[in-house]
């Protein structure tokens, strides 16, 4: 029974010892960090043409439209930086990609698509570089309430830091006949990433110990308290 309890009580300190470890980082957008692009056409028929990205766009717009005739189109690239994350891959326990949803959206169901950008290399933090994502985290719907709202990027801030990527790249795309609008870096509500991470004020490159080492100290234990009943010790 002893023993039964001395594992209980290991393993609870334990537990409690990694919660204390961990740590939490909040990476925000940066002015340049966010940008601005689309495209437009004067009528039916007519050509569309790209438009300059604009990193001092307030607010953020993701939308597509047609009114008389004519049309406009909206997406917005995001980048993050991730250096003060360098080489923690394998200590990222959890990972959000956070904005501040703002009114004036229209569309029934799905207004706006968030993508991941699984290469990026090229990234310099300059959002008007225009690269977009090519992997989807999730949509924005005309359910989901104004304010704050998060989508889970966990696996991808991990394939980034494990690619050795200083940047952390998004955007987000338009679907037809719907629009969103969202904070930008310009403002104290723009997006960020809240990234969670085992460490805490310990050398993040210190390994953290495996399950099966945490079962090996457990099985230690009792068996040194085993030997101590038998009178060994």
């Amino acid at each position: 029974m002893r023993v039964a309890r001395l594992a209980a009580a290991l393993a609870l300190v334990l537990a409690l010892a990694s919660i204390g470890n961990a740590a939490t980082m909040e990476i925000f957008v940066r002015p340049e960090g966010d940008a601005v692009g689309g495209q437009e056409r004067y009528g039916y028929g007519s050509p569309w043409y790209q438009l300059d990205r604009d990193a001092t766009a307030n607010p953020n717009a993701v939308y597509h439209w047609y009114s008389d005739g004519s049309g406009a189109a909206r997406w917005t690239f995001l980048q993050f930086d991730l250096s003060d994350l360098v080489d923690m891959a394998a200590a990222v326990t959890r990972a959000t990609f956070n904005f501040n949803l703002l009114p004036d959206g229209w569309g029934e169901g799905t207004r706006g698509n968030l993508n991941h950008l699984s290469n990026a290399a090229t990234a310099n933090g300059q959002a008007t570089q225009g690269l977009g994502g090519d992997q989807p985290v999730g949509s924005v719907t005309s359910a989901m309430t104004l304010g704050w709202n998060y989508f889970d990027v966990t696996e991808y801030i991990r394939a980034d830091l494990a690619a050795g990527f200083s940047w952390s790249v998004f955007s987000f795309n338009q679907v037809g006949y719907a629009g969103m609008f969202f904070s930008s870096g310009e403002t104290e509500e723009r997006s960020y990433l809240q990234v969670t991470y085992n460490g805490g004020t310990v050398d993040p490159n210190l390994p953290t110990p495996e399950p099966s080492s945490v079962v090996l100290m457990l099985l230690g234990a009792a068996g040194l308290l085993a030997l101590r009943r038998k009178g060994v010790m």
